[in-house]
């Protein structure tokens, strides 16, 4: 795979790749979208080090499944198990200014489709949405317009 051979050693190249993906590869195609989806997963998963790469690849993950949200494809979309590992690995490693933005955005994403697959209990979810109610509290507390612009994209998402 060519991101495997550029992602440990060549980051400005990687990003150049990343960047390119929605320009170029037709999403208009359910198993295109999917195949997007695991890719981008792929990438956050070899590129620990590398939180530039990983915040493009998060926005482009979130961006896709917003789509297959509306499209109301939640058959082809990430599974629970795999958004939970994304975010605990994202919450666990190294967060610049650009993934933390990305992680914030892309969590609404994240949780509108944990609601609508249903694979969690009531009880689990409730804790997810106080936890992530209280990520996006502490977001504000920041003065920072654009984290508020993230916070009510992130809400928006969710809404939809």
């Amino acid at each position: 795979m060519l991101l495997e051979t550029l992602l440990p050693g060549n980051v400005n190249t990687a990003a150049r790749v990343l960047d390119a993906i929605p320009e170029v590869w037709p999403t208009d195609k359910e198993g295109v979208r999917a195949a997007l989806c695991e890719l981008h997963l792929d990438i956050c998963e070899l590129c620990p080090q590398a939180p530039e790469i990983r915040a493009l690849a998060v926005k482009n993950l979130a961006q896709i499944m917003g789509k297959m949200v509306q499209k109301d494809e939640l058959a082809a979309v990430p599974s629970t198990e795999k958004l939970d590992r994304l975010w605990k690995r994202l919450a666990a490693g190294e967060l610049n200014p650009a993934l933390w933005g990305a992680f914030v955005e892309a969590s609404g994403t994240i949780m509108a489709i944990v609601l609508l697959k249903g694979e969690i209990g009531q009880d689990d979810f409730g804790r997810r949405v106080r936890s992530w109610g209280d990520m996006l509290g502490g977001e504000l507390d920041m003065r920072d317009v654009s984290s508020r612009y993230l916070i009510l994209t992130s809400m928006v998402i969710t809404n939809q």
